[in-house]
């Protein structure tokens, strides 16, 4: 549940930078497998938010490629998932994938070239059952900071203290 110097895991995801409590930080190139045979008739998804830990954008690393694969027997692998190059300057890629009657899943990191800085990470990483909605986990009560600014700036600061509290207390919080 930590990036590979093991602090918080942090991905950005869709413009804004997310730390996340639960996932797997690996360097790249690696590949992880996991044997969920005993869960393989309750669980048919996995999930994950794909990246390269935030904390080395801005560092110069080339990005990372991921591939994710399930297999019956460890032998035969059928790849259900691969990215193209994803830096921790770009965002995080989100899979919802199907793993029904899998036994086994292998996830594979792949440097880009030089392997400087590609702190691989799956954050979030779950194996979630039929029917389960994994939005209904979402808080949508906070919204980015940019949502804040563009409503405050639109009043004086004796307005929004007066009528506005409660959205400059929730901007504080998000700042």
């Amino acid at each position: 549940d930590t990036n590979i110097d093991g602090g918080k895991i942090s991905l950005k995801v869709d413009g804004e930078v997310v730390t996340f409590n639960k996932g797997m930080g690996v360097h790249a190139t690696s590949y992880l497998v996991y044997d969920i045979s005993q869960y393989s008739g309750e669980y048919t998804r996995l999930s994950a938010y794909l990246g390269v830990d935030y904390t080395k954008a801005g560092l110069g690393g080339n990005g990372v490629k991921f591939k994710i694969y399930t297999s019956n027997d460890k032998k035969d692998w059928k790849i259900i998932q691969e990215t193209g190059v994803i830096t921790a300057d770009g965002n995080a890629l989100y899979v919802d994938l199907n793993v029904a009657n899998a036994k086994y899943i292998r996830m594979d990191a792949s440097a880009n070239g030089s392997n400087s800085y590609d702190h691989s990470v799956y954050a979030d990483l779950r194996l979630i059952k039929p029917g389960y909605d994994i939005k209904s986990e979402v808080f949508e009560a906070i919204k980015p900071l940019s949502y804040y600014d563009d409503i405050l700036s639109k009043q004086t600061a004796e307005y929004n203290y007066n009528n506005n509290l409660k959205l400059v207390l929730e901007r504080e919080f998000v700042n």
